[in-house]
């Protein structure tokens, strides 16, 4: 967990794209927006088009902040899907405990926290071991956590609005060597255009 990693100047930006872009509802009362490959877990299968597979512009900045972090937790990783949720207590929004997938996401999940504190369980074996999450803070699940742990975030704990930020990467299957390589060199290019394009078109004054 890496607190007040997000700038508050930072944070207000993003709120205000996010606000500024559709929210659309889901389940237990959260609100969400979504940038990445449509994926049918079961299936195994991907649906990937630039309209909505493209990480946004506005989420550059905190990319960079995130991958070019010195923290040995974040080295190497490469986002290639984004996930906004918004949690309110008027709308009594929660998360119920699950893991993520492990097909198409690999080790590490990046989660940012914006505007108000909550706390994220961990439950295995009917041992749950709550974790307080701050706002500006980045939250690292890998080993163990990320792939034995259920994680949750309960209605009681969310006292504020919240908004979550989740960046994933490939897992080793679609990576360099892996048997989906060439698949996930395609779906990082989609991925991170507009971020390409932004990073190398001249600043206009």
């Amino acid at each position: 967990l890496l607190s007040e990693f997000i700038p508050p100047q930072l944070e207000a930006s993003l709120v205000c794209d996010l606000d500024a872009s559709n929210w659309t509802m889901s389940q237990s009362g959260r609100r969400k927006q979504e940038f990445g490959p449509k994926v049918n877990f079961k299936q195994q299968q991907i649906r990937v088009d630039p309209s909505y597979a493209t990480l946004p512009p506005w989420s550059l900045a905190l990319i960079d902040n995130v991958e070019k972090a010195p923290h040995p937790a974040l080295a190497g990783f490469r986002a290639v899907e984004l996930g906004a949720l918004e949690y309110s207590p008027l709308r009594g929004a929660a998360i119920a405990p699950h893991i993520d997938d492990s097909w198409l996401w690999g080790d590490r999940i990046v989660t940012c926290s914006l505007l108000s504190q909550c706390t994220m369980g961990f439950i295995k074996d009917r041992v749950e071991v709550q974790v307080r999450l701050p706002a500006r803070s980045v939250l690292v699940m890998g080993g163990a956590a990320r792939n034995q742990w259920l994680h949750a975030i309960r209605r009681e704990t969310v006292t504020d609005r919240r908004i979550s930020l989740t960046f994933r990467e490939l897992s080793a299957e679609f990576a360099l060597g892996g048997q989906r390589a060439e698949q996930g060199d395609n779906l990082v290019r989609i991925a991170r255009q507009r971020i390409a394009d932004d990073r190398t078109t001249p600043n206009k004054e």
